[in-house]
C-alpha cells in the first residue's frame, strides 16, 4: 500500500493508502478533523478487506490467498492518480468537489475497486466508467428516444429489453448522452457482457449457467459492492447504466434494487434481453429500425425516412466512401431491411459487405444470411461480430426446456397463435400447459414478441432459421414438421377432407392468417415428395383466393398437380379446385377438362365426398358454358350422392348450388323454395351467421324478381360481413389492394342495385371500379348477374351524358380496394379519390383520428399505443387513408390534415 504524504496547509496533497490516488483535500468529512487516509469510501473498504485477509491468513496459516487477493486488487485499481485523473476528464467531474458530500464520495475510479462475484475462486473487479466517446454515427430512432427521456423522467429504474442485435446498447448510450444535463452528478457504465470470462475464461453463458455465485450474487457481497458503488457515484443525481444484464439477471436485479435503496437521486438505466423483474422497473422493448412501407417503387425520400435503411447507407458509406442509395438499389436496401426484420446489428453487417457485393447480391446471398452476416469490428465482442453468435448468446440462456419450445417453433414461418405453437411442440415430452408456460419464457427472454392484442406472436425471420438449425442439428426436424402439416390439414379440413364439404369461405379464417406457413409447409412436401403437398396447396389457393390473388393460387397448385402421384387420394380434390379458379378467370374448357378428370377420380377411388366436389365443379363450369340441362344432370347427381352419404349442411350446399341453377332457368319460385330449405338447415344446425355466399345468392334472387330493397340489404351486409374477413391486399407494384371475388360480385349487384334506383352516376362507379379489378385479376362476372348488370351499365349511360358517364366511369376505375368498399357501403366516400383538394370527407372516424396523430408527428408504435391496437392495424388504417385519398405517403397525409384543418374540417 502506498502511504498518505503528511505536508502542512490546507494545500498540501497526499496519495491514497490503497490505490496511490492523489487527494486534492486533506480533510475528512465535513472539512474538519483527521486527514484524508483514501481518495474514496471505496478504497477505504478495500483496504479494510485487505487487512481482514491479512488477519485471517496469519490464523489459518495460509498466507496464499492474500497474495491472490492482493495481486487480483493490483490489476483491477491500477496505478494510482494518473488513471484517476483521466477519470475525472471523461466524467467532467473534479474529484476535489467532493468535500461537501464527504470524502468517501469524492473520486470516481477509471475501474471499480470492489469485488463482483463471478467465480468461487475469488472477487472480479466490476467495471465502472464514464460514457465512452461514440465511433460512429447514431442514426434514427428519434420517437423512440423522446419517449425514453420521459420514461426516465419518472422511472428510476429503467429497462430495455429486445433480441440480439436490436440496438439495445447503442440507445442507451445515445440516450444517456442526450439527457446528460439531468445528471450532474454524472453518468456512469457498467459494462457486465463479459464478466464471466474473467473468471477462467470460459464462454460466459455456461459459466453464468454453472456458477450459482453469478446468478444467484449472495445477498451479503451484493449488499457490499452495492454500497461502495453507491459511494462511488456521489449524492447527486447519477445515471447508471447496466449493460447487457441477460447472463447475470438475478444479481443485476438485486444489485440494481440495493443502489437505488442507497442513493435516492440516482437513476438506473439496463439493457437485458430480459426484464429483470425488479421492484418499480419500467420496460422499454426496443422495436426493429422502422421499415419502407412494403410494395411498389419508392422514392428516395420515402426510403430515407425508414431507419432502416439510413442505417444501412450510413454504414456502406463507412465501409466504401462511394456508396449511394440510388433508384437503381433503393428497393433492394428495402428488401434486405425488411428481410433482416429491422435488427440493427444484422443490417450493419449486410452493409458492410458492399466493398465485396452489389446490393442485389447481398439480397440474394440472405438465404445463407449466417455466412454472409458475420465478420464485423474486431475489437467488439465476438456474439456483436457474427449474428449466429448474437442469437446463439440467447439460445444458451435457456432452459433446456425452453431451447426445445424455440427449436420446433422455427417451423412456423409468419407469425403463430398460442394453437399453433401448441400443435407443433407438444406430444408426449410436453403438455399443452407446459408449451404455453415455455411460451412465456422464450417472450421474456426476447425470442418472441406478441402483437398488441396478444392473438399471435411473431420470430424474427433471423431468429427462426437459427432456431431451425438447433432443431435439424437436434434430429428433430421429420418429426416436428409431421406434427405441422397435420395441424394445417387440420386446420385446412373444410376445402380438403373426405368427411365434408365447405360451407363457407369463412370457415378457412383460422387458416387465412397461417399464409406464409402455408407456402412453407408446400415447399417442405415438395422438397420431400410428400403428396400431401398437394391438399396443403388446395388450402392456399383457397385463402389466396380470398384475397384476389388467383393468378399466384392457379400457378401453385398447378406447380403441385403436376408432382403429385396420379394415385394418390387427394388428388381429385386439387383437380376440382384448379377447376374453379381456371372458371374464374373464364378458361371454362379448362376448367371442363379439370372437372371430368376430378369426377373420373372420384367415381374411380369411391369416395363420395370426393366426387361430390367434382360433380359441383362441374355444375358450375356446364352453367358458365350455358349447357343447362347438363349443370341440370351433375346437380341432381351431386345431390342424390350426398342424401346417402353426407350431412345436412352438406347437402344444403347442393340445394344452394341448385337454386343458383334455378335462377337462371328462370324458375324463380323454385329457386326461393330450395333457398329456403338450405337456409333453414344452416340456421338449424350451423355455426354463426348465414354465410356471405348465400346473402350474395338470395340478393341474385331479389334482383331477378325487381325487389332492389331487398337484394340492396342483403348485398350489403354481405359485403359488411366480408370486410371483416382477412382484409384485401395489395400485390407487388400495387398499391390498390385487390378485392376477393366475392367481394366484385356484391359490388356488382349494388351497382344493378343504384341503376334500378336512377342512381346513375353511381351505378357505373360500382360497375366500373368492378369491371377494373376484374381485368386485373382476369375474372369475370358471374352467370346470374350478367345480363342484368348490362342491362343496368347500358340504362345508367344512357341516363347521363357521353362526358358525365365516362368521368363516372374513370372515377370507378380510380378506386382502390378498401375506398370501393367504403363507397359501395355509403361510408361517406367521395366518387373520386382526391389529395389535398377541397370537397366531403372520404375518412371513417377512427382513420380521421389516425391522420390526425400522424400530422402530430406520432409513429405507428405511439399511435397504436395511444389508440390501443396493434400497429398492424395502425399500418392498415394508413394503407386506407391512402388509398381513399389517392395519397403517396405519410408526409401527404399530414399536408392534407392541415388542408382540412385550415377549412375548418379537422
Amino acid at each position: 500500500m502506498v502511504s498518505a504524504r503528511r505536508g502542512s496547509g490546507a494545500a498540501d496533497t497526499g496519495r491514497c493508502e490503497h490505490c496511490g490516488a492523489e487527494l486534492r483535500e486533506r480533510t475528512g468529512a465535513g472539512g474538519a478533523g483527521r486527514p484524508a487516509r483514501f481518495c474514496s469510501g471505496a478504497c477505504r473498504q478495500r483496504a479494510r478487506r485487505l487487512r481482514a485477509a491479512a488477519e485471517k491468513g496469519k490464523e489459518t496459516g495460509k498466507p496464499a490467498e492474500l497474495a491472490e487477493l492482493a495481486e487480483i486488487e493490483e490489476r483491477a485499481v491500477g496505478k494510482s492518480a494518473e488513471l484517476a485523473e483521466l477519470a475525472e476528464e471523461a466524467t467532467g467531474e473534479a474529484t476535489g468537489k467532493a468535500g461537501k458530500a464527504g470524502n468517501e464520495a469524492a473520486a470516481v475510479p477509471p475501474s471499480y475497486p470492489a469485488p463482483y462475484p463471478v467465480s468461487s475462486t475469488g472477487p472480479v473487479p466490476l467495471p465502472v466508467a464514464g460514457l465512452p466517446a461514440p465511433l460512429d454515427k447514431f442514426v434514427g430512432r428519434e420517437d423512440e428516444l423522446t419517449e425514453l427521456k420521459a420514461l426516465l423522467g419518472r422511472a428510476r429504474l429503467l429497462t430495455l429489453v429486445g433480441p440480439g442485435g436490436a440496438g439495445k446498447s447503442r440507445l442507451a448510450l445515445e440516450l444517456a448522452e442526450r439527457v446528460r444535463g439531468a445528471y450532474p452528478g454524472g453518468t456512469r457504465l457498467v459494462e457486465l457482457a463479459e464478466l464471466a470470462e474473467l473468471a477462467d475464461g470460459s464462454p460466459p453463458v455456461r459459466r453464468a449457467a454453472a456458477d450459482p455465485g453469478v446468478t444467484r450474487f449472495p445477498a451479503d457481497r451484493a449488499e457490499a459492492a452495492a454500497q461502495a458503488v453507491a459511494d462511488s457515484l456521489g449524492a447527486g443525481k447519477v445515471l447508471l447504466i447496466l449493460d447487457n444484464c441477460e447472463h447475470l439477471i438475478d444479481a443485476s436485479a438485486r444489485f440494481a434494487v440495493t443502489l437505488l435503496r442507497c442513493r435516492p437521486g440516482l437513476a438506473v438505466l439496463a439493457t437485458s434481453r430480459q426484464a429483470l423483474e425488479a421492484p418499480g422497473e419500467h420496460l422499454f422493448p426496443v422495436p426493429r429500425l422502422s421499415l419502407p412501407a412494403p410494395g411498389g417503387t419508392r422514392t428516395r425520400g420515402e426510403l430515407l425516412r425508414s431507419d432502416a435503411v439510413r442505417l444501412f447507407a450510413e454504414r456502406a458509406r463507412a465501409v466504401f466512401p462511394s456508396f449511394e442509395l440510388t433508384a437503381g438499389n433503393g428497393d433492394e436496401i428495402a428488401e434486405i431491411c425488411a428481410r433482416l426484420d429491422g435488427n440493427a446489428l444484422a443490417i450493419e453487417l449486410a452493409a458492410s459487405r458492399v466493398r465485396l457485393w452489389s446490393v442485389g447480391e447481398i439480397l440474394s446471398r440472405l438465404d445463407d444470411r449466417f455466412r454472409l452476416l458475420s465478420g464485423g469490428a474486431r475489437t467488439v465482442a465476438p456474439r456483436h461480430r457474427d449474428m449466429r453468435a448474437a442469437i446463439g448468446w440467447s439460445y444458451e440462456l435457456l432452459t433446456p426446456r425452453e431451447r426445445e419450445v424455440f427449436r420446433r417453433l422455427s417451423v412456423l414461418t409468419g407469425g403463430f397463435t398460442a394453437d399453433g405453437a401448441v400443435a407443433v411442440c407438444a406430444g408426449t415430452d410436453l403438455t399443452r400447459e407446459e408449451v404455453l408456460d415455455l411460451l412465456g419464457g422464450l417472450e421474456t427472454k426476447s425470442l418472441i414478441v406478441p402483437e398488441q392484442d396478444r392473438s399471435r406472436f411473431g420470430m424474427a425471420e433471423s431468429i427462426r432459421l437459427y432456431g431451425y438449425e438447433r432443431l435439424v442439428e437436434a434430429g428433430e426436424a421429420d418429426r416436428v414438421y409431421e406434427r405441422f402439416v397435420r395441424w394445417l390439414l387440420g386446420l385446412a379440413a373444410p376445402a380438403v377432407a373426405e368427411t365434408r364439404l365447405l360451407w363457407s369461405a369463412h370457415e378457412l379464417d383460422p387458416l387465412d392468417g397461417e399464409l406464409d406457413a402455408l407456402r412453407h409447409a408446400v415447399d417442405w412436401a415438395e422438397r420431400r415428395g410428400d403428396d400431401r403437398g398437394v391438399l396443403l396447396a388446395v388450402a392456399l389457393s383457397h385463402c389466396l383466393w380470398r384475397r384476389g390473388r388467383i393468378v399466384e393460387g392457379r400457378r401453385l397448385l398447378g406447380r403441385t398437380l403436376a408432382g403429385t402421384d396420379p394415385a394418390f387420394p387427394g388428388r381429385g380434390v386439387a383437380l376440382a379446385q384448379a377447376g374453379n379458379l381456371a372458371l374464374l378467370q373464364g378458361e371454362a374448357d379448362r376448367a371442363l377438362s379439370l372437372a371430368r378428370e376430378a369426377v373420373a377420380l372420384g367415381e374411380a377411388g369411391g369416395r363420395p365426398m370426393t366426387l361430390a366436389r367434382a360433380l359441383a365443379t362441374l355444375q358450375a363450369v356446364q352453367q358458365a358454358r350455358g349447357d343447362l340441362g347438363a349443370a341440370d344432370d351433375a346437380s341432381r347427381r351431386c345431390l342424390e350422392l350426398l342424401r346417402s352419404s353426407a350431412g345436412l349442411l352438406d347437402i344444403a350446399v347442393c340445394l344452394r348450388d341448385r337454386a343458383r341453377l334455378a335462377v337462371l332457368t328462370g324458375d324463380l319460385d323454385d329457386a326461393d323454395a330450395l333457398l329456403q330449405e338450405c337456409l333453414t338447415a344452416h340456421l338449424s344446425h350451423g355455426n354463426g351467421p348465414v354465410p356471405v355466399e348465400w346473402l350474395d345468392l338470395t340478393a341474385m334472387l331479389a334482383l331477378a324478381r325487381g325487389d332492389t330493397e331487398t337484394a340492396d340489404r342483403r348485398l350489403r351486409d354481405g359485403l359488411a360481413r366480408y370486410r371483416t374477413a382477412p382484409g384485401e391486399t395489395a400485390p407487388e407494384g400495387s398499391a390498390r389492394g385487390l378485392p376477393s371475388p366475392l367481394v366484385l360480385e356484391l359490388v356488382r349487384g349494388l351497382a344493378v342495385v343504384a341503376a334500378g334506383r336512377e342512381e346513375a352516376a353511381r351505378a357505373l362507379r360500382l360497375a366500373a371500379a368492378a369491371e377494373a379489378f376484374g381485368r386485373e385479376q382476369r375474372l369475370h362476372a358471374g352467370v346470374c348477374l350478367g345480363d342484368l348488370l348490362d342491362a343496368a351499365v347500358t340504362s345508367a349511360r344512357s341516363a347521363l351524358s357521353a362526358p358525365a358517364a365516362a368521368a363516372a366511369e374513370g372515377e370507378g376505375r380510380r378506386f382502390g380496394a378498401a375506398q370501393l368498399i367504403a363507397y359501395a357501403l355509403d361510408e361517406g366516400v367521395r366518387p373520386r379519390p382526391r389529395g389535398a383538394g377541397t370537397g366531403e370527407t372520404v375518412l371513417t372516424g377512427r382513420e380521421r383520428e389516425v391522420a390526425k396523430l400522424v400530422a402530430e408527428g406520432l409513429a405507428n408504435r405511439q399511435i397504436a399505443r395511444r389508440l390501443h391496437v396493434s400497429e398492424r392495424t395502425v399500418h392498415t388504417h394508413l394503407e386506407r387513408i391512402r388509398a381513399k385519398l389517392d395519397l403517396p405517403s405519410r408526409a401527404h397525409i399530414v399536408r392534407w390534415w392541415v388542408g382540412e384543418k385550415a377549412r375548418g374540417d379537422g
